[in-house]
């Protein structure tokens, strides 16, 4: 499944919410649990994750530079 077939299935608004929920609860997510919460591949969780750091909803977070590490948490634009 493509990046763009989760999102049109799904609606970013729908998947933003769902990630935006996940860091409200855990304080991060990984690209583990967004492949876990929309059933897609690593790759489409990458650019996924990607377009969410381009938009300032999640930043980087820790000091993992790649891998099973690497955490996001609330970037600038992560609504309060």
């Amino acid at each position: 499944m493509s990046c763009a077939l989760a999102y049109g299935r799904h609606g970013a608004d729908e998947i933003d919410q769902k990630v935006i929920e996940h860091v409200r609860e855990y304080g991060f997510v990984t690209n583990r649990t967004i492949q876990r919460l929309f059933d897609i591949t690593v790759p489409n969780a990458r650019n996924m994750l990607a377009d969410m750091r381009n938009r300032g909803l999640l930043e980087k977070i820790g000091e993992a530079r790649g891998g099973p590490g690497v955490r996001y948490g609330p970037g600038a634009n992560f609504p309060a």
